[in-house]
């Protein structure tokens, strides 16, 4: 009964307890995995993202047949996971957009627009405007 009474002082219980006391926070349900191993050992995953002001915090239980484990994921660890994971979109798509170039051209279909690049190709480019000298500048007057 004593153990029942007592306050959580775990990361996991603080933080989330924490981040859902503020009315601004935006959270999803949750996610429940359930795996099962070559061996027939099962565990169940529990997932769940919660934001707060502009930054994630994500919650991880595990549980097993050996116990179970609780992490907190902070925003920096979150934000790494958000940067990986867009990589790795960007280099999927960049490895499909060449595959199928490479079919098109294959098949010997011509890539873009052939009229409008030689019309752009026939146009000379303006020169770039040269920049001010601004070591000679000061507040907009030049001095000696």
């Amino acid at each position: 009964m004593a153990d029942e009474a007592r306050l959580a002082d775990d990361a996991y219980s603080v933080t989330l307890t924490r981040l859902l006391d503020n009315p601004a926070v935006v959270k999803t349900n949750g996610s429940t995995i359930n795996l099962t191993t070559f061996l027939r050992n099962t565990e169940t995953w529990f997932v769940q993202i919660v934001r707060a002001d502009g930054t994630d915090h994500g919650f991880l239980q595990r549980v097993g047949s050996d116990g179970g484990q609780r992490w907190v994921l902070p925003p920096e660890v979150m934000a790494a996971i958000h940067r990986q994971g867009a990589a790795l979109d960007r280099i999927v798509r960049r490895r499909g957009a060449r595959k199928a170039i490479a079919t098109k051209l294959a098949k010997g279909q011509t890539i873009g627009n052939v009229e409008a690049l030689e019309r752009a190709r026939g146009i000379p480019r303006r020169p770039r405007r040269k920049r001010a000298d601004v070591s000679t500048r000061k507040f907009g007057k030049a001095h000696p």
